[in-house]
This record gives C-alpha cells, structure tokens and sequence, in this order.
C-alpha cells in the first residue's frame, strides 16, 4: 500500500485544464487484495480555481482514476476501470469494422471526441485450457459520456452518453490452426436530439494450411439498429485468404458481401446490395548497402 500527494499549479494552457490558473491537489493510492491475486489502484485529487477570489465564478471538480484487476483463479479474470480525467479519443462501437466493406472506409469517419466520463468492465473465464483445445469465454461493457465545452468551461448538462456491450466465446485448436469465435454486439447512445441502438450477432472461421503459408477467414454477421423514425438492418458475409511465400512476398485476396435495408416511417424500404473482390501483392525489397 502506497500513498502519495501532490500540489500543481497549472497555467490556462495546460493539456486537459481549461480554467485561468487552477490547482490540482492529487492523492494517489494503491493496495493489493485477494492475497496478493488483486491490485487496485486510486487517484483522487480535486480542482478549483479562482484562488484569490477574484472572479465573479469559480469552479471546483474532483477529479477520480480508478482501476482494479484481479485474478482469483488460472481461470477466472477480471478488470474495472473509472475515470472522469479529460481526455481525446476515438470512438468506435465494433460494428465499423463488422460491417466495412473497404480498410480505407473509417480512415475520416472517426469522431474525435472529448471525454468527461468513462467506465469498463472485462471479464475472461477460461472454460478449457490444454494442448490440443482451449475455450474463452469474454464479457466486455464500456460506458462514456461525453460534454461540450463553451467558453472554456465544460457543461455536463450538454452530454452525450455510450454504452457497448459485447459477448463472445472462442474454440481454439492450436495444433490444427483452427479457430472458431461467436459473440453478440450492443451498443446504444443517448443524445438530447437523438437516441439510438445497435445489437446483432456474427461468428468468424480462420484456419491455417499448407503449415501456416496460407491463412484463410471466413465471417458472416448480422446487425440492426434503430434512431429516432429509422430502423437500419445490414447482412454480411465475408472471406480472406493470405498467402506468405519466398519470405518476401504477401498475396492476399478478400471478398465480401453485404445487404443493408433501410426503413423510414411515412416511406418506402430501400434495399441495397453491395459485392466486391479484391486482390492485393506486396514485396517485401531488401537493400544491401556496401561501404
């Protein structure tokens, strides 16, 4: 167990404060629990500034980073994490990448967002661990909030709200290079204007030939969600296959298709299909400099 404080003095221009002036008091603790098969680990600190009482407003915050980890058996593992540190990030709810049908289509789609709270929860069981098999089981739940911020100051009022949820379980045979994984998606988000929500499930095949030159995946998924008046439903079916070969050289071919149905109150159904190859070559050049 450890116990540290600190006192800061920031200028206005700090990373991740935006008041003239705040100070931060900062405690930190940590402990281990479980006989030594926990830890968690606490920074609580608080932030005010106007220290001279010279503005007409001031502001305080308690500022809190909190993240525990344990495993209470071979099996068994388990994580929770709380912070409502300002910080920038991507948001991204899993099913970009279900249904992507290009690797260039998410590059500029990303919202860059500011977060003013975020919470986790991991869990992973293994069901059956050995040479020839092993099984996981895997429980994942992420909660965000994010705030706008006017005039340097962040309004909470003003918040958006996500939570992603994801179950998902893992056959595996090593000595075959089989592995079979299924799960269900969820995902829902809060807005003053807008609320909506996404869950589907998918189940993706990989298997590796030819003593790992050749690696192939095959994944089908299925998702529907629904905002406000609109109810979007999207079906896909995708396969990969890479070839490693001469140390130097990558083959790598990709099919994939999908149907996405979109359905407004007061109109008719839109119905598109959507099919596409691609073959992709890369050498690997080596350059030998003499001196």
């Amino acid at each position: 167990m450890s116990i540290t404080k600190e006192s800061i003095l920031a200028t206005e221009h700090s990373a991740g404060i935006f008041y003239k002036r705040p100070r931060k008091y900062h405690d930190e603790f940590r402990t281990k629990f479980l006989g030594g098969k926990g830890s968690a680990n606490i920074n609580a600190g608080l932030q005010r500034d106007d220290l001279r009482n010279t503005k007409q407003s001031n502001m305080r915050r308690l500022l809190l980073n909190f993240t525990a980890n344990a495993r209470p058996s071979e099996k068994f593992n388990i994580g929770l994490n709380y912070s409502n540190l300002q910080a920038y990030t991507f948001l991204q709810t899993g099913f970009e990448a279900i249904n992507q049908v290009s690797p260039y289509e998410n590059l500029d789609t990303l919202n860059f967002t500011q977060l003013s709270q975020n919470a986790g929860l991991n869990i992973n069981y293994a069901l059956e661990q050995s040479k020839s098999r092993s099984q996981q089981l895997f429980v994942v739940l992420n909660f965000m909030e994010t705030a706008n911020r006017k005039a340097d100051i962040i309004r909470k009022g003003e918040a958006t709200r996500f939570v992603n949820g994801s179950l998902n379980y893992t056959l595996s045979f090593p000595s075959n290079g089989l592995n079979i994984s299924s799960g269900i998606n969820y995902s829902y988000n809060y807005a003053t204007l807008l609320s909506g929500n996404t869950w589907g499930p998918m189940i993706n095949i990989s298997k590796s030939l030819l003593k790992n030159v050749l690696r192939t995946n095959y994944g089908v998924g299925y998702n529907t969600s629904k905002n406000g008046e609109t109810k979007v439903t999207v079906v896909n079916a995708r396969a990969n296959a890479t070839a490693n070969f001469a140390k130097r050289h990558n083959l790598n071919f990709s099919a994939v298709w999908q149907q996405k149905k979109t359905i407004k109150q007061a109109a008719a159904p839109t119905l598109r299909q959507l099919q596409g190859i691609a073959i992709l070559y890369q050498n690997e050049f080596i350059t030998v400099t003499k001196l």
